[in-house]
C-alpha cells in the first residue's frame, strides 16, 4: 500500500494524469450526453409548442 501511495503522491506522474483524464473522460462524457440529450429535447419541445 505504502508503494501506491508514494507512487501517486508524485507530482510528475504522467500515470496518474492519464489515469484521471480516462476517469474524467468516461464521467463527464457520459454525463454530458445526458446532459446535451436533456437540453435537445427540452428544445424541441419548447420549439413545437
Amino acid at each position: 500500500m505504502g508503494r501506491k501511495l508514494g507512487e501517486l503522491r508524485k507530482p510528475s506522474s504522467r500515470r496518474y494524469k492519464c489515469l484521471l483524464t480516462v476517469v474524467y473522460a468516461k464521467y463527464f462524457g457520459s454525463v454530458g450526453q445526458t446532459l446535451s440529450a436533456t437540453i435537445y429535447y427540452g428544445r424541441e419541445q419548447t420549439r413545437s409548442q
